[in-house]
């Protein structure tokens, strides 16, 4: 299928063929007939693809601190990795669009194959013959209204939540500054609640047709005076309200609205405007201003917009879903005219020719609502893999790969590094996205891009299964890939719950084929040389592990109860196979204490501290910490033994300590194994002792973390299965 695609290393805009979006949990696929190229946001997006390295810098110097924090704590070459493969990544365009249902999930009760949509969303209503959107960025058309007029509801619902901001009263006088599509929507909403509306802009023609769209009265702010034009409308009062749909770098707009407006007056921000304001007018009038947040209530949350959890309307009324529905009633009952904001239409094949218009690369000015077409006559290519290069002859024993997931760990360290392993053909990478599969195809060298981690499987060419998806969804696809009788590598985790576990274990046993975890730590330099001193003595160990986790949000997926599972599911078993690893023993009871945070961002669950007795009588004590400082190195790891001690610090040194004197057994560029860890997972033979061996240091670090989730829960001491 086609897609439009801005490449942000290049500032190149391409219609590319991509594979067909799968369906997943809580939404549908729609075959879009229409979509609404936004001069304001999309232009925005382009201009920033097509600065240097250095404007970009320049324009978001958030984004150069995180890279700078990360080069801190990852170092410079995993740091470089993941900025490069994120600059050639291209991103969807477009966010508005309307379509027929094809294909929908489970748990969507209220929507059917066949059904009219509109859809709104940054990487779901794109501008691609098909779409995924999760139901609540979806509703439903009218059947009199057009897919064209419908294919606005996402500017429809930016300009409603802006009204509904404004909070405007029957028979004030309100002026719009900005009358682009925003503003040509804002007036018409505004004119349907009984409003007076001055209309505002520098270009006549978008003032003439906002008048003939029901503005009482329209001014060009460069070419009269707008503050004594307003004060002549108003009988010297001013306007009662302002709202701002216009975008500007310079502060004149915020300035020039509070000169209009009226003692006690109220101003609404809906577009993009500097807020460098002189306090004057604000304070001699009393004003009050607010901002309004993009589509309305739902907007930025991760539960609302992905994961389907609506607001009970007794307590929210107007949320996004629900402003998009409300804007596409007003179409339908007249209430707003989007037909005659139509100035240009081309086919989904031509959009560059679109772009290159509100670019000003073109003859043609005068635009305003700019459609791009998709062809509903003829069946679109519903294709879920989509081949790029043939696959390379190769040996039987060559091990030919298959990748679920394009995330920032895998497109960064694990795709890079597989890169320049010889016995691995990368044959399929499979993302739900297809743009995303796609351009990590490209970038990596795959043959083959796709979204149906079901062909996949039954592709009889792919020996093997690389699983770097949600966690949620982890011991699931390590289920099927072993009864395809695929060998596995999965990142950690590879189970969330003691069910799950147990399912692997049995379906493993029942398999011919190896499985593998992502617990690459045991293979680093450091790690390895440490483990060769500890070999020599028989004595116990105390294990003391530090680490530094950083800080992340509740509201990120990886805290999700039904996504991420949290921290220690996802993280604290990296550093308990450690100890295992090196003690070459295993924990037989383990308990875990959290800080007792009740106010504070921090969660008790990520600051714990966790304390393991071992089968050797060593002792470990794991200080999980994400409340720690910036700039302290993550992981620091002693080791206590026989009148020696060993210290890895931050996997770029191993030390000795003994008798007095300090031996570096080995220091370089951080290396936390991953290269090693692939390497064995390429040429890992199938029902060797290490194959085995492998396997059930996974399944114990498994179960000894959900162990210390246990501990967490009920405070209690958790004794392991020792047979």
């Amino acid at each position: 299928m086609k897609q439009v695609l801005q490449y942000p290393k290049r500032g190149e805009l391409r219609i590319e063929e991509v594979p067909a979006p799968a369906l997943k949990t809580g939404g549908v696929v729609i075959k879009n007939s229409a979509s609404l190229l936004s001069a304001g946001t999309e232009k925005a997006i382009i201009q920033m693809a097509e600065k240097s390295v250095l404007g970009k810098a320049k324009e978001r110097p958030d984004l150069v601190r995180q890279v700078i924090q990360k080069v801190r704590t990852e170092g410079a070459l995993n740091t470089y990795r993941k900025v490069k493969s994120r600059l050639d990544a291209p991103a969807p365009l477009g966010y508005s669009c309307a379509g027929v249902i094809s294909e929908v999930s489970l748990g969507v009760n209220d929507l059917a194959v066949g059904q009219r949509v509109a859809a709104a969303g940054f990487g779901y209503a794109s501008h691609a013959d098909m779409v995924f959107v999760p139901r609540n960025l979806t509703a439903v058309i009218p059947d009199n209204v057009t897919m064209e007029e419908a294919s606005f509801v996402t500017l429809g619902a930016i300009a409603l939540q802006g009204v509904r901001q404004a909070n405007p009263v029957l028979g004030e006088t309100i002026a719009v500054i900005g009358m682009g599509l925003l503003g040509q929507l804002t007036a018409q909403m505004l004119k349907a609640n009984g409003c007076a509306v001055v209309g505002m802009d520098i270009d006549n023609t978008k003032l003439e047709l906002a008048q003939k769209l029901g503005c009482t009265s329209v001014i060009n702010n460069t070419e009269a005076d707008p503050t004594g034009l307003c004060q002549e409308l108003t009988g010297g009062r001013g306007v009662d309200r302002v709202i701002i749909t216009a975008a500007s770098s310079s502060p004149a707009l915020m300035n020039m609205a509070a000169e209009i407006c009226r003692e006690r007056g109220h101003i609404t921000v809906v577009g993009a405007v500097t807020m460098d304001l002189d306090r004057r007018p604000f304070y001699n009038k009393e004003l009050s201003m607010n901002l309004s947040r993009s589509y309305g209530p739902g907007r930025y949350d991760n539960k609302y917009e992905e994961q389907g959890h609506d607001y009970p309307v007794a307590y929210v009324r107007w949320t996004e879903g629900r402003n998009m529905e409300c804007f596409l009633q007003m179409i339908s009952n007249g209430s707003v005219n989007v037909r005659d904001l139509i100035t240009h239409r081309f086919p989904i094949a031509d959009a560059t020719t679109g772009y290159d218009m509100i670019m000003g690369r073109s003859e043609e000015k005068d635009f305003l609502g700019v459609i791009l077409n998709y062809d509903t006559t003829t069946a679109t290519t519903n294709t879920k893999t989509l081949a790029l290069k043939p696959s390379s002859a190769s040996a039987k024993t060559h091990m030919k790969l298959g990748a679920i997931g394009s995330g920032g760990f895998s497109t960064g360290v694990l795709y890079p590094l597989l890169q320049n392993i010889k016995e691995v053909e990368l044959h399929t990478v499979v993302t739900s996205n297809g743009v995303n599969a796609m351009s990590t195809a490209k970038q990596f060298g795959f043959a083959n891009a796709g979204t149906s981690f079901d062909e996949l499987l039954a592709n009889p060419e792919v020996s093997a299964m690389l699983i770097a998806t949600p966690h949620n969804v982890h011991t699931q696809q390590v289920l099927a890939s072993l009864e395809a009788g695929k060998d596995v590598f999965v990142e950690k985790p590879l189970a969330t719950t003691k069910t799950e576990l147990e399912e692997v274990v049995k379906s493993y046993n029942s398999n011919p084929g190896n499985l593998m975890v992502g617990f690459n730590r045991r293979y680093s330099p450091a790690a390895l040389t440490v483990r060769k001193q500890l070999a020599q003595s028989e004595t116990p160990a105390m294990y003391i592990y530090r680490i530094n986790a950083g800080f992340i949000p509740k509201e990120s997926p990886l805290q999700d109860d039904t996504i991420g599972k949290g921290r220690l599911i996802g993280e604290a078993c990296h550093f308990i196979d450690l100890i295992n690893y090196l003690s070459c023993a295993t924990p037989q009871t383990v308990f875990a204490e959290g800080v007792g945070f009740t106010t504070s961002k921090f969660l008790t669950e990520d600051n714990v501290n966790i304390t393991m007795k071992l089968s050797d009588g060593s002792t470990g004590v794991i200080i999980y910490t994400a409340s720690g400082g910036a700039g302290l190195a993550k992981e620091a790891l002693e080791v206590h033994c026989a009148g020696s001690s060993y210290v890895i610090d931050d996997f770029k040194s191993a030390v000795m300590y003994n008798n007095g004197k300090t031996k570096k057994l080995w220091s370089g560029a951080q290396d936390k194994g991953h290269k090693a860890e692939l390497n064995t997972f390429a040429t890992l033979a199938r029902g060797s002792n290490e194959a085995q061996e492998i396997a059930s240091d996974a399944f114990c670090a498994t179960d000894v973390t959900l162990a210390v989730v246990e501990s967490l829960r009920t405070n209690q001491l958790v004794s392991l299965n020792k047979n």
